[in-house]
């Protein structure tokens, strides 16, 4: 047996790392990696869906930008617009000619009684609006769509509030899963990208007092080259009358919240019926759901302005209610400025 060396010591065997310890590595490189994608989708928010708005998003909605507008007037109008696209052609500086009062138009498109009564709610309750009049431009079919709210509606704060809780919780939980989402990912990438370069002409703007332009087909218009079609109109119409089948009896009860607001306020209420053009009304006759909806949304609305005061309708389904022309249209549904004129001038007669 050979002598052992001095000072030498026994080699000892190296622990083995336990399992759990790679898989909590594990577990924390995944945890670190989502907080970091959620993070930076937070931080571009390309949807407009979250706070910040360091970076131009990929789309801003009507709801958005009337807000915006809103919240820099520097006086309450006499007299506030809402409604859908189908009412942004009512130009405020008509109401001023008409009857001499201020106005702003808050339509935004594809609007329903949600936002209406959001948006009162905001011009009143945040902002100290004195409105004396609300002219309410309502699409039938919206007080029987039993669908989901606008995102663009419930991306706004200030809109968002005033909503029953259980209209948006939903969809802050959706919002939430897709913070750490590769599709969201893809989507603050390509908003980064279009910041820094050149974005195309927008296609439609807003006058400070919310009156829509549609730049190209004014432009159209204006050149004598506007080539009009209600095709899409048609098809469109067709699949949202499609299997309606009674009020949607939340945005019913809003509906009449907002009425109720403004007989509070002692506020003036005239209500119409938005109109088709003839060529795409003549289709949508054809179908029973349409006449369904149209008899029971009139009377359901003739009887309001009975039972609340200061409240008028107007039907202007059809263009001979209130004297329009077919051809002051920009497609089957969206009425150029002339006719928005001759709707005032009727409503405000009332």
């Amino acid at each position: 047996m050979l002598p052992q060396p001095r000072n030498s010591t026994p080699t000892r065997p190296v622990a083995a790392k336990s399992p759990s310890r790679y898989v909590w590595t594990f577990l924390t490189t995944i945890l670190i990696a989502c907080l970091a994608l959620a993070l930076f989708n937070y931080v571009v928010n390309p949807l407009n869906y979250y706070p910040p708005r360091l970076v131009r998003p990929l789309s801003y909605g009507d709801q958005l930008v009337k807000v915006d507008l809103m919240n820099r007037q520097a006086a309450g109008p006499d007299v506030l617009v809402l409604g859908s696209s189908r009412t942004m052609k009512l130009a405020p500086a008509d109401v001023t000619a008409l009857n001499g009062m201020t106005a702003f138009n808050g339509g935004v498109s594809s609007s329903r009684p949600e936002e209406w009564y959001a948006m009162l709610r905001h011009a009143l309750d945040d902002l100290h609006w004195q409105p004396r009049e609300i002219i309410v431009g309502v699409d039938l079919e919206t007080l029987f769509y039993h669908g989901e709210s606008n995102e663009d509606l419930l991306s706004s704060p200030d809109l968002r509030q005033h909503l029953p809780a259980d209209m948006y919780r939903e969809s802050l939980w959706n919002r939430a899963a897709l913070l750490i989402s590769w599709d969201q990912l893809l989507l603050s990438r390509k908003a980064l990208a279009l910041n820094r370069g050149a974005r195309p002409p927008a296609a439609i703007t807003f006058d400070p007092d919310g009156l829509l332009h549609y730049v190209g087909w004014e432009k159209a218009v204006a050149e004598g080259r506007f080539q009009f079609g209600v095709e899409f109109n048609i098809r469109d119409y067709r699949r949202r009358y499609d299997g309606l089948d009674g009020f949607d009896e939340q945005r019913k009860a809003l509906f009449e919240q907002m009425l109720k607001l403004a007989a509070a306020r002692s506020i003036r209420v005239r209500l119409f019926a938005t109109t088709f053009h003839p060529a795409v009304l003549a289709e949508m006759v054809k179908l029973p759901a349409f006449n369904q909806v149209h008899a029971d949304a009139v009377q359901y609305l003739s009887a309001a302005a009975t039972r609340y005061q200061g409240v008028t309708f107007a039907d202007f389904t059809e263009i001979t209610s209130f004297g329009g022309d077919q051809d002051n249209f920009f497609d089957g549904v969206h009425i150029r400025q002339e006719n928005g004129r001759r709707q005032l001038e009727r409503l405000l007669q009332q």
